[in-house]
């Protein structure tokens, strides 16, 4: 799929990084493990499934070298483990863990396992908190049944590994955003950089589930409102 800037469509004032992408911040990686099946119900099967994991590791060793971090809700009514730890500390040591609602404990847990395969200090100089957030995927999802595990957490962050300088990362329904909906269409993830005049680049990755197709606004103009309705 295209993506805005392919369609010719200037998102705000500042240019964006080579790659348009999260990964166009030194170090940073970007990886997905995509939940994608259609069983039938237990126990005949495990149902069907838009679902996964996406992980953004800002790089390096965080547990021994944590990077500024900062927390806000605005109008929230989403879980985010670690949050506290971010408002209160202001720092990150764990890369952050984006899943569906349900999933989150499968995901914290996975986390601190492969976090202290990792580092052997952790549990012994001090303990973490991993970031993990969710939004709900159950409108195309079995949220009833468990559908991530420890191995979707691992190939997510080997991916968000291995993905640091290089090319932009899938985005759309991928990962965590496998099973999301956005201003009345599908959502998913995404990302976008802009370069700073000062030769820094900010980076945004992004997980949509929110919004009623009225409020769609694409480049101020109200896309939402003047496309014809889906349901027609």
């Amino acid at each position: 799929m295209p993506r805005a800037s392919d369609l010719g469509i200037t998102i705000g004032l500042l240019p964006p990084g080579p790659t348009g992408s999260v990964l166009d911040v030194p170090g940073t990686g970007l990886g997905h493990a995509t939940v994608w099946r259609d069983e039938p119900p237990p126990p005949a099967g495990r149902g069907v499934a838009r679902t996964g994991v996406t992980v953004l590791d800002p790089g390096g060793d965080l547990f021994m070298s944590p990077v500024p971090a900062g927390a806000a809700v605005l109008n929230g009514a989403g879980e985010c483990t670690g949050l506290l730890a971010a408002q209160e500390w202001g720092l990150a040591e764990t890369p952050v863990f984006l899943t569906s609602t349900m999933q989150i404990g499968r995901v914290y847990d996975a986390a601190c396992e492969l976090l202290i395969e990792e580092q052997p200090a952790i549990g012994c100089d001090d303990v973490i908190i991993p970031i993990v957030a969710e939004c709900d995927d159950s409108f195309l999802s079995d949220s009833r049944r468990m559908q991530v595990d420890r191995g979707d957490v691992r190939d997510a962050l080997a991916a968000a590994r291995a993905s640091a300088g290089g090319p932009a990362a899938a985005e759309g329904a991928v990962g965590a955003g496998t099973g999301m909906s956005c201003l009345g269409y599908k959502g998913g993830i995404g990302t976008a950089s802009r370069v700073l005049p000062g030769g820094a680049t900010v980076g945004v990755l992004t997980l949509t589930n929110f919004g009623d197709r009225d409020r769609l606004t694409v480049a101020g103009v109200p896309a939402g409102r003047l496309l014809p309705d889906p349901d027609d």
